[in-house]
């Protein structure tokens, strides 16, 4: 019982897809990090899903591309859209750590958040426009969308948190999290391994980039919010599944 509304919790919180939801408690959450990479096993398929109707039905490049953008704010609801947008406006602040925890905090949103969400948008659209539309390169998106959520699962269990943010508070301290780190180690090591198959040296540059997002989590959470936070997180995964299908694209395009 107890696995299955671990589940439901990590798929409510992060996901837009409707799942019974039982009320939150120390139990249920204590591993619900741990769940968080399932939501990309979802997503994955819903990307492999997209691109054989693509296939099927002959849709053009404009009209594929332009689904595989809707999909991620389709699937999670925006959570993490939201946290890059945020995390956008702060540092965009140039401001003292508190000040730009402060503007993490703020419900509206600012220009620079827009301009980037535009600019993030557009980019992410041109790259969709000349993925390959084969079973291999949507089971290697898949581990993309898998790892991206351990890399920022263990940034929540591993990093300090921002003594104002709550959503990491109730994460991090809801887990267990020697175990959740050994299991979000474990997921990323298998999605990891996935994308070296698939993709041999292609596979671990796409890796690489994935660590490069993440030593700048690191050192953006340490030096200019002095901690971690749910914004952040949402902010690297946006930033980090953006650069590894880049990487993913160009490395094709580099191959044909």
């Amino acid at each position: 019982m107890i696995f299955f509304e671990t589940l439901a919790v990590a798929f409510g919180m992060y996901s837009a897809i409707p799942v019974p939801q039982p009320e939150w408690n120390e139990k249920n959450m204590r591993y619900a990090l741990g769940a968080f990479p399932l939501v990309g096993v979802v997503a994955g398929a819903f990307w492999i899903l997209w691109m054989k109707l693509v296939l099927y039905f002959g849709f053009g490049e404009i009209f594929s591309a332009a689904g595989f953008v809707i999909l991620s704010p389709v699937i999670t609801g925006g959570i993490h859209l939201d946290g890059f947008l945020d995390t956008s406006d702060a540092l965009a602040s140039y401001e003292t750590p508190k000040r730009r925890r402060e503007i993490l905090a703020d419900p509206h949103t600012g220009s620079f958040a827009v301009i980037k969400l535009v600019v993030l948008f557009t980019a992410f659209f041109g790259v969709c426009s000349v993925l390959s539309l084969t079973m291999r390169e949507g089971v290697m998106v898949t581990f993309i969308l898998v790892l991206s959520r351990c890399l920022s699962g263990l940034s929540l269990v591993t990093f300090p948190i921002n003594e104002d943010s709550s959503l990491g508070k109730t994460f991090s301290k809801g887990a267990a999290k020697k175990r959740v780190r050994i299991l979000l180690l474990g997921l990323a090591l298998l999605a990891g391994g996935g994308l070296v198959f698939l993709g041999s040296l292609g596979g671990v540059l796409v890796i690489l980039a994935g660590l490069i997002c993440f030593w700048d989590l690191w050192h953006t959470a340490k030096k200019k919010f002095e901690g971690i936070s749910g914004d952040l997180c949402g902010w690297f995964l946006v930033r980090s599944e953006f650069f590894m299908i880049l990487v993913l694209v160009l490395w094709e395009v580099l191959q044909r």
